[in-house]
């Protein structure tokens, strides 16, 4: 999904904007590594934070030469990162007490 969102946002936003969205393709992939390595969400969550706040700010800072937005944009990702995993969290703590599985962790 973060690939198909980074080509559509490079071809009608700009290739800042796609950049950016490609971060999370990158992020996704270590969270992923993460949760087949049997790690809890929320260990998930934390770990895949810098990998998005940095990474974006970087691409801020490379094709927008502006050291101050990327600094910017490091600290409202990890606030964005944070906020969406608080969700996300209590969703799946919401949706086990329903006796919802299907985002329990492979078998190792």
């Amino acid at each position: 999904m973060g690939i198909g969102s980074a080509l559509g946002f490079t071809i009608f936003v700009g290739p800042p904007i796609g950049a950016r969205a490609l971060s999370h393709a990158l992020f996704a992939w270590v969270g992923n590594i993460a949760w087949n390595r049997g790690m809890p969400l929320w260990l998930v969550m934390l770990i895949a934070l810098p990998v998005h706040a940095v990474v974006e700010a970087a691409v801020v800072w490379l094709l927008g030469g502006n050291l101050s937005m990327a600094l910017i944009t490091l600290v409202g990702t990890a606030i964005h990162h944070s906020v969406d995993g608080g969700i996300a969290l209590g969703l799946v703590a919401a949706l086990r007490r329903t006796g919802v599985r299907w985002f329990e962790q492979p078998a190792q």
